[in-house]
C-alpha cells in the first residue's frame, strides 16, 4: 500500500484481516512501530503470525474485533471488506478501536476499474464480483482459473460508494490512490493508476476518524 510510508515509529497499529502477517512483517522491518497487532479469523494464519514474532488476535471481523476501544493510532484493512458478510460491522469496529484522529488505511478492489467498465460494456462479468465459488464464469480471460485464495468476493465497491461508506461511519477521506491498471504493462500502469485512481484495479484510501459512530435511530 503506497500510503504506508506515513506510518510512524510511535504508532500502535492493528492489521485487520492480516492473513499470515506478511504485510505486518514488512511494516515492522521498515518502520519499527511501537506496536503492531495482527487480527484474523484463521488459526492457521495466526500460528504463522506468532512464529514471526508478531502479536496475533483471533476475531471474526464481520462481528467483532477483539481489541481495546480508542487504542490504536493506525488501522490497516487491506483487501478485506470485499470478503465479508457484514462489512458495515467491520467499519463500526474499526471506528471503535481507533483513537480520535486515528488513521485508517484501507484498500479494496475497484468495481469501476477501467477493465471492469469495458467488460460490462460488452455484457461480460466484472472480475471484482464473481458469480461462482469455482471459476471465472462470464470473463473472457483466465476463464479456467480458480477464484481468490482468500475466498469469494461478496461485495463490490465503487469509488463513490467507498467514500460515502467511510464518511457514514465517522471517517474523513484524506487521500485516494490507485494501484494497477489493466491491461497496461506495470510501468505504464503505475503512472495511469496514480493519475486516474477511479479507473485503477484497486482503490487505496487514507481516512481519519473524525467522530465516533453512533447507529442512527432510523436504521
Amino acid at each position: 500500500m503506497s500510503l504506508l510510508k506515513e506510518v510512524s515509529k510511535k504508532d500502535s497499529i492493528a492489521d485487520i484481516g492480516s492473513g499470515s502477517g506478511d504485510l505486518a512483517k514488512v511494516i515492522k522491518e521498515k518502520f519499527n512501530p511501537k506496536e503492531i497487532v495482527c487480527v484474523d479469523n484463521s488459526f492457521k494464519n495466526l500460528r504463522k503470525v506468532k512464529k514471526s514474532g508478531l502479536k496475533a488476535v483471533y476475531s471474526d471481523v464481520s462481528k467483532k474485533i477483539n481489541l481495546k476501544s480508542s487504542y490504536f493510532d493506525v488501522v490497516i484493512c487491506n483487501q478485506v471488506l470485499e470478503h465479508l458478510i457484514n462489512p458495515d460491522k467491520c467499519l463500526i469496529e474499526i471506528n471503535r478501536i481507533l483513537k480520535d484522529g486515528g488513521i485508517l488505511l484501507i484498500s479494496v478492489p475497484n468495481l469501476c476499474s477501467f477493465h471492469n467498465r469495458i467488460l460490462v460494456l460488452f455484457g461480460k462479468q466484472p472480475t471484482t464480483i464473481p458469480p461462482s465459488n469455482l471459476l471465472n464464469f462470464g470473463v473472457p480471460f483466465f476463464r479456467e482459473k480458480m477464484f481468490f485464495e482468500g475466498g469469494r468476493h461478496l461485495n463490490g465497491f465503487s469509488p463513490a460508494a467507498l467514500k460515502e461508506m467511510l464518511y457514514f461511519y465517522g471517517f474523513k477521506i484524506e487521500k485516494v490512490r490507485g494501484n494497477g491498471f489493466y491491461p497496461l504493462p506495470s510501468l505504464i500502469s503505475k503512472t495511469f493508476s496514480n493519475l486516474f485512481p477511479s479507473f485503477s484495479v484497486y482503490l487505496i484510501v487514507r481516512a481519519k476518524k473524525i467522530k465516533s459512530f453512533k447507529m442512527p435511530s432510523s436504521i
